[in-house]
Protein backbone atom coordinates (compact mmCIF):
# COMPACT_ATOMS: atom_id res chain seq x y z
CA UNK A 1 0.00 0.00 0.00
CA UNK A 2 1.04 3.48 -1.07
CA UNK A 3 3.29 5.97 1.84
CA UNK A 4 0.49 8.24 4.31
CA UNK A 5 -0.76 10.73 2.46
CA UNK A 6 0.49 14.03 4.30
CA UNK A 7 -1.55 15.47 7.23
CA UNK A 8 -3.25 17.96 5.60
CA UNK A 9 -4.93 16.08 3.07
CA UNK A 10 -8.47 16.81 3.62
CA UNK A 11 -10.54 13.38 4.53
CA UNK A 12 -7.63 11.30 5.72
CA UNK A 13 -7.76 11.07 9.05
CA UNK A 14 -5.09 8.50 10.77
CA UNK A 15 -7.70 5.78 11.24
CA UNK A 16 -6.27 3.91 14.03
CA UNK A 17 -6.97 6.56 16.59
CA UNK A 18 -9.82 8.28 17.96
CA UNK A 19 -10.14 11.80 19.98
CA UNK A 20 -9.24 9.87 22.95
CA UNK A 21 -6.09 8.26 21.41
CA UNK A 22 -7.97 5.07 22.07
CA UNK A 23 -6.69 2.30 19.13
CA UNK A 24 -9.14 1.09 17.14
CA UNK A 25 -9.06 -2.57 18.20
CA UNK A 26 -10.48 -0.76 21.50
CA UNK A 27 -13.43 0.17 19.67
CA UNK A 28 -13.48 -2.96 18.10
CA UNK A 29 -13.23 -5.23 20.92
CA UNK A 30 -15.41 -3.56 22.60
CA UNK A 31 -17.67 -3.99 20.14
CA UNK A 32 -17.47 -7.54 20.04
CA UNK A 33 -18.14 -8.19 23.46
CA UNK A 34 -21.54 -6.01 23.07
CA UNK A 35 -22.48 -8.09 19.88
CA UNK A 36 -22.40 -11.17 22.24
CA UNK A 37 -24.49 -10.14 24.61
CA UNK A 38 -26.78 -8.63 22.27
CA UNK A 39 -26.86 -11.80 20.48
CA UNK A 40 -26.99 -13.95 23.80
CA UNK A 41 -30.20 -11.87 24.35
CA UNK A 42 -31.33 -12.35 20.98
CA UNK A 43 -31.50 -16.01 21.02
CA UNK A 44 -32.91 -16.18 24.58
CA UNK A 45 -34.57 -19.58 25.46
CA UNK A 46 -33.14 -21.11 22.11
CA UNK A 47 -36.04 -19.47 19.69
CA UNK A 48 -33.56 -19.04 17.09
CA UNK A 49 -31.55 -21.49 17.67
CA UNK A 50 -34.99 -23.96 16.83
CA UNK A 51 -35.28 -21.53 13.97
CA UNK A 52 -31.67 -22.45 12.41
CA UNK A 53 -32.77 -25.79 13.10
CA UNK A 54 -35.91 -25.83 10.78
CA UNK A 55 -34.51 -23.48 8.13
CA UNK A 56 -31.47 -26.10 7.90
CA UNK A 57 -34.43 -28.93 7.13
CA UNK A 58 -36.24 -27.01 4.73
CA UNK A 59 -32.57 -26.32 2.64
CA UNK A 60 -32.26 -30.15 2.89
CA UNK A 61 -35.44 -30.70 1.77
CA UNK A 62 -35.14 -27.94 -1.07
CA UNK A 63 -31.49 -29.44 -2.28
CA UNK A 64 -32.76 -33.29 -2.32
CA UNK A 65 -35.92 -32.05 -4.63
CA UNK A 66 -33.63 -30.10 -6.67
CA UNK A 67 -31.32 -32.80 -7.08
CA UNK A 68 -33.84 -34.82 -8.24
CA UNK A 69 -35.44 -32.38 -10.96
CA UNK A 70 -31.50 -31.93 -12.41
CA UNK A 71 -31.84 -35.75 -12.53
CA UNK A 72 -34.98 -36.11 -14.65
CA UNK A 73 -36.76 -37.47 -12.16
CA UNK A 74 -39.47 -37.20 -9.41
CA UNK A 75 -38.70 -36.06 -6.48
CA UNK A 76 -39.18 -38.60 -3.39
CA UNK A 77 -42.30 -38.47 -1.60
CA UNK A 78 -40.13 -38.50 1.38
CA UNK A 79 -38.63 -35.18 0.28
CA UNK A 80 -41.90 -33.60 -0.39
CA UNK A 81 -42.54 -34.42 2.57
CA UNK A 82 -39.80 -33.41 4.58
CA UNK A 83 -39.89 -29.94 2.99
CA UNK A 84 -44.00 -30.06 3.49
CA UNK A 85 -43.47 -30.37 7.57
CA UNK A 86 -40.05 -28.55 8.13
CA UNK A 87 -41.58 -25.22 6.14
CA UNK A 88 -44.84 -25.67 8.71
CA UNK A 89 -42.56 -25.96 11.74
CA UNK A 90 -40.74 -23.03 11.02
CA UNK A 91 -44.11 -21.36 10.76
CA UNK A 92 -45.14 -22.33 13.13
CA UNK A 93 -41.66 -21.35 15.26
CA UNK A 94 -42.32 -17.99 17.55
CA UNK A 95 -39.50 -15.39 18.07
CA UNK A 96 -39.78 -12.22 20.11
CA UNK A 97 -40.98 -9.32 17.57
CA UNK A 98 -37.95 -7.48 18.80
CA UNK A 99 -35.41 -10.00 18.62
CA UNK A 100 -36.40 -10.21 15.06
CA UNK A 101 -35.90 -6.90 14.42
CA UNK A 102 -33.08 -6.55 15.96
CA UNK A 103 -32.09 -9.83 13.78
CA UNK A 104 -32.64 -8.37 10.80
CA UNK A 105 -31.15 -4.75 11.69
CA UNK A 106 -27.63 -6.45 12.21
CA UNK A 107 -28.23 -8.54 9.03
CA UNK A 108 -28.43 -5.80 7.19
CA UNK A 109 -25.59 -3.65 9.03
CA UNK A 110 -23.48 -6.52 8.27
CA UNK A 111 -23.88 -7.00 4.65
CA UNK A 112 -23.53 -3.48 4.18
CA UNK A 113 -20.19 -3.28 5.66
CA UNK A 114 -19.46 -6.52 3.43
CA UNK A 115 -20.39 -5.13 0.83
CA UNK A 116 -18.25 -2.18 1.08
CA UNK A 117 -15.67 -3.64 1.79
CA UNK A 118 -15.50 -6.68 -1.00
CA UNK A 119 -16.49 -3.10 -3.31
CA UNK A 120 -12.86 -2.01 -2.80
CA UNK A 121 -11.05 -5.35 -2.92
CA UNK A 122 -10.66 -5.72 -6.80
CA UNK A 123 -9.37 -2.38 -7.49
CA UNK A 124 -7.02 -2.48 -4.41
CA UNK A 125 -5.73 -5.93 -5.59
CA UNK A 126 -5.49 -4.76 -8.89
CA UNK A 127 -3.80 -1.37 -8.73
CA UNK A 128 -1.86 -2.15 -5.69
CA UNK A 129 0.45 -4.89 -7.59
CA UNK A 130 0.45 -3.22 -11.04
CA UNK A 131 1.92 -0.34 -9.86
CA UNK A 132 4.53 -2.24 -7.07
CA UNK A 133 5.41 -4.77 -10.01
CA UNK A 134 6.01 -1.98 -12.44
CA UNK A 135 8.19 0.22 -9.94
CA UNK A 136 10.21 -3.26 -9.07
CA UNK A 137 12.51 -2.97 -11.91
CA UNK A 138 14.57 -5.88 -11.76
CA UNK A 139 12.20 -8.59 -12.78
CA UNK A 140 14.77 -11.41 -11.47
CA UNK A 141 13.80 -9.79 -7.81
CA UNK A 142 9.72 -10.17 -8.62
CA UNK A 143 10.73 -13.82 -9.05
CA UNK A 144 12.40 -13.92 -6.10
CA UNK A 145 9.51 -12.71 -3.79
CA UNK A 146 7.34 -14.79 -5.62
CA UNK A 147 8.97 -18.17 -4.95
CA UNK A 148 10.03 -16.85 -1.57
CA UNK A 149 5.74 -15.96 -0.80
CA UNK A 150 4.82 -19.17 -2.12
CA UNK A 151 7.47 -21.77 -0.45
CA UNK A 152 6.03 -19.80 3.29
CA UNK A 153 3.04 -20.55 2.15
CA UNK A 154 2.85 -24.33 1.07
CA UNK A 155 5.27 -25.03 3.92
CA UNK A 156 2.76 -23.54 6.53
CA UNK A 157 -0.18 -24.87 5.13
CA UNK A 158 1.21 -28.38 4.73
CA UNK A 159 2.60 -28.17 8.51
CA UNK A 160 -0.75 -27.14 10.04
CA UNK A 161 -2.67 -29.83 8.12
CA UNK A 162 -0.12 -32.08 10.20
CA UNK A 163 -0.75 -30.53 13.21
CA UNK A 164 -4.73 -30.82 12.75
CA UNK A 165 -3.67 -34.64 12.05
CA UNK A 166 -1.79 -35.48 14.90
CA UNK A 167 -4.25 -33.33 17.41
CA UNK A 168 -7.71 -35.31 15.87
CA UNK A 169 -5.57 -38.92 16.45
CA UNK A 170 -4.63 -37.56 20.19
CA UNK A 171 -7.68 -36.42 21.60
CA UNK A 172 -10.14 -38.16 19.42
CA UNK A 173 -13.06 -36.19 19.51
CA UNK A 174 -15.40 -38.27 17.39
CA UNK A 175 -15.41 -41.42 19.67
CA UNK A 176 -18.73 -41.76 21.09
CA UNK A 177 -20.36 -38.52 19.14
CA UNK A 178 -22.44 -41.18 17.24
CA UNK A 179 -25.30 -39.61 18.50
CA UNK A 180 -25.18 -36.77 16.58
CA UNK A 181 -24.97 -38.56 13.38
CA UNK A 182 -28.85 -38.26 13.16
CA UNK A 183 -28.36 -34.75 11.73
CA UNK A 184 -28.61 -35.41 8.33
CA UNK A 185 -27.10 -33.32 5.58
CA UNK A 186 -27.68 -33.62 2.04
CA UNK A 187 -25.50 -35.05 -0.27
CA UNK A 188 -22.97 -33.23 -2.19
CA UNK A 189 -22.21 -33.26 -5.65
CA UNK A 190 -19.20 -35.22 -6.54
CA UNK A 191 -16.37 -34.13 -6.15
CA UNK A 192 -12.36 -34.91 -6.05
CA UNK A 193 -9.15 -33.44 -5.14
CA UNK A 194 -7.99 -30.71 -7.70
CA UNK A 195 -5.17 -31.96 -9.71
CA UNK A 196 -2.06 -29.45 -10.23
CA UNK A 197 -3.12 -29.33 -14.26
CA UNK A 198 -6.94 -27.64 -12.87
CA UNK A 199 -5.03 -25.86 -10.61
CA UNK A 200 -2.66 -24.09 -12.67
CA UNK A 201 -5.34 -23.77 -15.35
CA UNK A 202 -7.45 -21.93 -12.69
CA UNK A 203 -4.56 -19.23 -12.66
CA UNK A 204 -4.69 -17.71 -16.02
CA UNK A 205 -7.94 -15.93 -16.94
CA UNK A 206 -9.35 -16.44 -20.58
CA UNK A 207 -11.60 -13.18 -19.61
CA UNK A 208 -9.97 -10.67 -17.47
CA UNK A 209 -12.86 -8.92 -17.05
CA UNK A 210 -15.04 -11.67 -16.43
CA UNK A 211 -12.47 -12.73 -13.47
CA UNK A 212 -12.37 -9.56 -11.91
CA UNK A 213 -16.67 -9.01 -12.19
CA UNK A 214 -16.50 -12.70 -10.24
CA UNK A 215 -14.04 -11.62 -7.98
CA UNK A 216 -11.56 -14.91 -9.03
CA UNK A 217 -8.57 -13.24 -7.13
CA UNK A 218 -5.90 -15.53 -8.12
CA UNK A 219 -6.90 -14.67 -11.68
CA UNK A 220 -6.89 -11.28 -11.44
CA UNK A 221 -3.25 -11.38 -9.48
CA UNK A 222 -2.24 -13.39 -12.89
CA UNK A 223 -3.48 -10.48 -15.00
CA UNK A 224 -2.00 -7.84 -12.87
CA UNK A 225 0.94 -9.41 -12.19
CA UNK A 226 1.32 -9.52 -16.42
CA UNK A 227 0.31 -6.09 -17.01
CA UNK A 228 2.95 -4.89 -14.26
CA UNK A 229 5.89 -6.34 -15.63
CA UNK A 230 4.87 -5.21 -18.91
CA UNK A 231 4.79 -1.77 -17.88
CA UNK A 232 7.94 -1.99 -16.01
CA UNK A 233 9.60 -3.39 -19.09
CA UNK A 234 7.98 -0.18 -21.44
CA UNK A 235 9.76 1.81 -19.44
CA UNK A 236 9.47 5.53 -20.04
CA UNK A 237 7.28 5.10 -22.25
CA UNK A 238 4.62 3.30 -19.78
CA UNK A 239 5.16 6.05 -17.18
CA UNK A 240 1.77 7.42 -17.55
CA UNK A 241 -0.42 4.63 -16.96
CA UNK A 242 2.24 3.63 -13.84
CA UNK A 243 1.51 7.43 -12.01
CA UNK A 244 -2.29 6.37 -13.25
CA UNK A 245 -1.95 3.32 -10.96
CA UNK A 246 -0.44 4.95 -8.67
CA UNK A 247 -3.09 7.45 -7.88
CA UNK A 248 -6.05 5.15 -8.10
CA UNK A 249 -4.28 3.25 -5.17
CA UNK A 250 -3.90 6.03 -3.39
CA UNK A 251 -7.91 6.61 -4.12
CA UNK A 252 -8.81 3.68 -2.62
CA UNK A 253 -6.89 3.59 0.39
CA UNK A 254 -8.62 6.69 1.50
CA UNK A 255 -11.87 4.74 0.67
CA UNK A 256 -10.56 2.21 2.87
CA UNK A 257 -10.30 4.92 5.41
CA UNK A 258 -13.93 5.82 5.04
CA UNK A 259 -14.99 2.17 5.36
CA UNK A 260 -12.96 1.37 8.61
CA UNK A 261 -14.78 4.09 10.81
CA UNK A 262 -17.50 1.91 10.02
CA UNK A 263 -15.78 -1.11 11.62
CA UNK A 264 -16.75 -1.31 14.88
CA UNK A 265 -20.53 -0.99 14.22
CA UNK A 266 -20.29 -3.92 11.68
CA UNK A 267 -18.44 -6.19 14.34
CA UNK A 268 -21.44 -5.82 17.21
CA UNK A 269 -23.85 -6.52 14.04
CA UNK A 270 -22.17 -9.28 12.45
CA UNK A 271 -21.44 -11.02 16.39
CA UNK A 272 -25.30 -10.58 17.29
CA UNK A 273 -26.24 -12.06 14.76
CA UNK A 274 -24.32 -14.55 14.82
CA UNK A 275 -24.11 -15.48 18.41
CA UNK A 276 -28.32 -15.16 18.05
CA UNK A 277 -28.63 -17.63 15.31
CA UNK A 278 -26.26 -19.93 17.12
CA UNK A 279 -27.25 -21.73 20.13
CA UNK A 280 -25.70 -23.21 23.10
CA UNK A 281 -26.75 -26.84 23.36
CA UNK A 282 -25.23 -28.32 19.91
CA UNK A 283 -22.10 -26.05 20.76
CA UNK A 284 -21.86 -28.01 23.96
CA UNK A 285 -22.36 -31.49 21.95
CA UNK A 286 -19.52 -30.51 20.10
CA UNK A 287 -17.32 -28.96 22.45
CA UNK A 288 -14.52 -31.65 22.38
CA UNK A 289 -14.34 -31.33 18.78
CA UNK A 290 -14.36 -27.46 18.75
CA UNK A 291 -11.61 -27.81 21.08
CA UNK A 292 -9.57 -29.59 19.10
CA UNK A 293 -9.93 -27.81 16.19
CA UNK A 294 -9.26 -23.87 18.19
CA UNK A 295 -6.23 -25.96 20.07
CA UNK A 296 -4.63 -26.63 16.39
CA UNK A 297 -5.25 -23.22 15.53
CA UNK A 298 -4.14 -21.91 18.51
CA UNK A 299 -1.11 -23.84 18.17
CA UNK A 300 -0.39 -23.22 14.80
CA UNK A 301 -1.30 -19.65 14.89
CA UNK A 302 0.52 -18.50 18.06
CA UNK A 303 3.02 -20.67 18.02
CA UNK A 304 4.38 -22.43 15.06
CA UNK A 305 4.03 -19.27 12.80
CA UNK A 306 5.40 -16.74 15.97
CA UNK A 307 8.17 -18.76 16.07
CA UNK A 308 8.86 -18.55 12.61
CA UNK A 309 8.13 -14.90 13.18
CA UNK A 310 11.13 -14.18 15.10
CA UNK A 311 13.53 -16.77 13.66
CA UNK A 312 13.20 -15.39 10.16
CA UNK A 313 11.97 -11.92 10.36
CA UNK A 314 13.87 -11.03 13.87
CA UNK A 315 10.46 -9.24 15.01
CA UNK A 316 9.31 -9.51 18.43
CA UNK A 317 6.16 -11.58 18.13
CA UNK A 318 3.86 -8.99 20.90
CA UNK A 319 4.64 -6.13 19.39
CA UNK A 320 3.87 -8.01 15.76
CA UNK A 321 0.86 -9.28 17.08
CA UNK A 322 -0.53 -5.72 18.34
CA UNK A 323 0.29 -3.94 15.34
CA UNK A 324 -2.14 -6.49 13.08
CA UNK A 325 -5.33 -6.69 16.26
CA UNK A 326 -7.38 -4.69 13.75
CA UNK A 327 -6.90 -7.18 10.98
CA UNK A 328 -6.97 -10.40 13.00
CA UNK A 329 -10.17 -8.72 14.61
CA UNK A 330 -11.87 -7.88 11.58
CA UNK A 331 -11.34 -11.20 10.36
CA UNK A 332 -12.42 -13.13 13.27
CA UNK A 333 -15.57 -11.06 13.00
CA UNK A 334 -16.59 -10.97 9.31
CA UNK A 335 -14.76 -14.88 8.95
CA UNK A 336 -13.60 -13.59 5.18
CA UNK A 337 -9.86 -12.80 4.74
CA UNK A 338 -10.58 -11.40 1.61
CA UNK A 339 -13.16 -8.84 2.74
CA UNK A 340 -9.78 -7.95 5.86
CA UNK A 341 -7.37 -7.87 2.92
CA UNK A 342 -7.73 -3.72 3.02
CA UNK A 343 -7.31 -3.77 6.99
CA UNK A 344 -4.73 -6.71 6.69
CA UNK A 345 -2.40 -4.19 4.08
CA UNK A 346 -2.92 -1.48 5.79
CA UNK A 347 -2.00 -2.25 9.38
CA UNK A 348 1.09 -4.50 7.62
CA UNK A 349 2.44 -1.35 6.57
CA UNK A 350 1.48 1.50 9.09
CA UNK A 351 1.78 -0.17 12.16
CA UNK A 352 4.98 -3.06 11.42
CA UNK A 353 6.61 -0.86 8.53
CA UNK A 354 6.20 -3.94 5.98
CA UNK A 355 6.94 -1.97 2.60
CA UNK A 356 3.82 -1.31 -0.29
CA UNK A 357 5.62 -2.95 -2.64
CA UNK A 358 6.07 -5.89 -0.53
CA UNK A 359 1.93 -5.65 0.88
CA UNK A 360 0.80 -5.69 -2.45
CA UNK A 361 2.25 -8.78 -3.67
CA UNK A 362 2.05 -11.01 -0.50
CA UNK A 363 -1.13 -10.01 0.96
CA UNK A 364 -3.18 -10.51 -1.93
CA UNK A 365 -1.94 -13.84 -2.69
CA UNK A 366 -2.42 -14.89 0.75
CA UNK A 367 -6.02 -13.93 1.38
CA UNK A 368 -6.37 -16.35 -2.22
CA UNK A 369 -3.93 -19.18 -0.96
CA UNK A 370 -3.39 -18.92 1.89
CA UNK A 371 -5.05 -20.82 3.61
CA UNK A 372 -3.38 -22.55 7.13
CA UNK A 373 -6.41 -22.76 9.59
CA UNK A 374 -9.11 -23.49 6.78
CA UNK A 375 -6.47 -26.79 5.92
CA UNK A 376 -6.33 -27.95 9.50
CA UNK A 377 -9.86 -27.37 10.56
CA UNK A 378 -10.45 -29.50 7.35
CA UNK A 379 -7.89 -32.43 8.23
CA UNK A 380 -9.47 -32.65 11.66
CA UNK A 381 -13.44 -32.52 10.61
CA UNK A 382 -12.37 -35.37 8.41
CA UNK A 383 -10.71 -37.31 10.97
CA UNK A 384 -13.46 -36.45 13.34
CA UNK A 385 -16.27 -37.79 10.68
CA UNK A 386 -14.74 -41.03 10.31
CA UNK A 387 -14.32 -41.18 14.35
CA UNK A 388 -18.33 -40.30 14.62
CA UNK A 389 -18.65 -43.21 11.76
CA UNK A 390 -16.67 -45.40 13.76
CA UNK A 391 -14.32 -45.99 10.41
CA UNK A 392 -11.08 -46.18 11.03
CA UNK A 393 -8.44 -44.48 8.58
CA UNK A 394 -5.33 -46.41 7.33
CA UNK A 395 -2.04 -44.18 7.41
CA UNK A 396 -2.23 -44.31 3.35
CA UNK A 397 -5.81 -42.68 4.01
CA UNK A 398 -4.43 -40.27 6.44
CA UNK A 399 -2.08 -39.27 3.74
CA UNK A 400 -4.60 -38.82 0.94
CA UNK A 401 -6.01 -36.21 3.75
CA UNK A 402 -3.10 -34.62 4.22
CA UNK A 403 -2.70 -34.04 0.50
CA UNK A 404 -6.77 -33.40 -0.29
CA UNK A 405 -7.02 -31.13 2.90
CA UNK A 406 -3.60 -29.00 1.50
CA UNK A 407 -4.83 -28.38 -2.24
CA UNK A 408 -8.65 -27.97 -1.21
CA UNK A 409 -7.22 -24.90 1.24
CA UNK A 410 -5.08 -23.80 -1.86
CA UNK A 411 -8.34 -23.65 -3.60
CA UNK A 412 -10.94 -22.15 -1.30
CA UNK A 413 -12.37 -18.92 -1.75
CA UNK A 414 -11.19 -16.13 0.92
CA UNK A 415 -15.53 -15.92 2.20
CA UNK A 416 -17.24 -17.27 4.93
CA UNK A 417 -18.11 -21.13 4.80
CA UNK A 418 -15.43 -21.51 2.25
CA UNK A 419 -14.02 -24.29 4.30
CA UNK A 420 -17.36 -26.25 4.29
CA UNK A 421 -17.60 -26.34 0.33
CA UNK A 422 -14.34 -27.69 -0.28
CA UNK A 423 -14.96 -30.07 2.77
CA UNK A 424 -16.59 -32.65 0.40
CA UNK A 425 -13.39 -32.92 -1.16
CA UNK A 426 -11.46 -34.08 1.34
CA UNK A 427 -14.26 -36.64 2.31
CA UNK A 428 -14.45 -37.68 -1.09
CA UNK A 429 -10.95 -38.53 -1.59
CA UNK A 430 -10.77 -40.99 0.98
CA UNK A 431 -14.31 -42.28 0.94
CA UNK A 432 -16.14 -40.59 3.61
CA UNK A 433 -20.29 -40.39 3.69
CA UNK A 434 -20.77 -36.38 2.57
CA UNK A 435 -23.90 -36.93 5.27
CA UNK A 436 -20.97 -36.42 8.26
CA UNK A 437 -20.91 -32.74 6.97
CA UNK A 438 -24.33 -32.53 8.80
CA UNK A 439 -22.47 -33.52 12.09
CA UNK A 440 -20.33 -30.18 11.96
CA UNK A 441 -22.62 -27.37 10.32
CA UNK A 442 -23.62 -26.56 13.55
CA UNK A 443 -20.87 -25.08 14.81
CA UNK A 444 -18.78 -24.01 11.59
CA UNK A 445 -19.65 -20.48 11.82
CA UNK A 446 -17.41 -20.16 15.22
CA UNK A 447 -14.99 -21.96 13.84
CA UNK A 448 -14.84 -20.42 10.67
CA UNK A 449 -13.96 -17.40 12.20
CA UNK A 450 -11.12 -18.70 14.33
CA UNK A 451 -9.37 -20.67 11.02
CA UNK A 452 -9.84 -17.14 9.33
CA UNK A 453 -8.01 -15.52 11.93
CA UNK A 454 -5.14 -17.75 11.71
CA UNK A 455 -5.48 -17.34 8.05
CA UNK A 456 -4.94 -13.42 8.26
CA UNK A 457 -2.35 -14.04 10.40
CA UNK A 458 -0.68 -15.78 8.39
CA UNK A 459 -0.50 -13.48 5.32
CA UNK A 460 0.94 -11.05 7.86
CA UNK A 461 3.74 -12.79 8.92
CA UNK A 462 4.50 -14.08 5.43
CA UNK A 463 4.61 -10.78 4.76
CA UNK A 464 6.79 -9.49 7.47
CA UNK A 465 9.47 -12.64 6.70
CA UNK A 466 10.02 -12.25 2.89
CA UNK A 467 10.18 -8.10 3.84
CA UNK A 468 13.24 -8.96 6.24
CA UNK A 469 14.39 -11.04 3.41
CA UNK A 470 14.41 -8.45 0.87
CA UNK A 471 15.74 -5.49 3.70
CA UNK A 472 11.98 -4.01 2.88
CA UNK A 473 11.22 -2.99 6.49
CA UNK A 474 10.88 0.18 7.58
CA UNK A 475 12.38 0.05 11.47
CA UNK A 476 11.07 3.76 12.24
CA UNK A 477 7.82 2.52 11.76
CA UNK A 478 8.34 -0.39 13.68
CA UNK A 479 9.89 0.78 16.84
CA UNK A 480 7.69 3.82 16.80
CA UNK A 481 6.08 3.28 20.18
CA UNK A 482 9.68 2.77 21.45
CA UNK A 483 10.43 6.44 20.87
CA UNK A 484 9.56 9.28 23.91
CA UNK A 485 7.01 11.58 22.23
CA UNK A 486 8.81 15.22 21.11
Amino acid sequence: MPRPMPEETPGQPEPAKSRKGLQLYHYVGIALLLGVALGWAINGPGQWEQRVVYERQVNIAQYKIRQAEKEGREPAPEALQDLAQAEAALEAAETPAWSSVTMEICRTAGQLFLRLIKMIVVPLIFFSIVYSVANLGDMARLSRIGWKTVLYYTCTTGMAVLLGLVLVNIIQPGVGANNLLSSGAPEAAEAGPPTPTELLLRIVPDNPIRAMAETDSLQIIFFALCLGVALGVMGKKARVVVEIAEVLMDAMIVIVHWILKLLPFAVLALMARAVGQAGISLILQLAKYMLTVVLGLAIHGYVVLLAALWIFARIQPWRFVKGVAPALITSFSTASSSATLPITMEECENKVGIKERITSFVCPLGATINMDGTALYESVAAMFIAQAYGIELSLGEQVMVFLTATLAAIGAAGIPEAGLVTMAIVLRAVGLPLEGIGIIVAVDRVLDMCRTSVNVLGDCIGAAIVARSEGEIDEDILYAEDRPAA
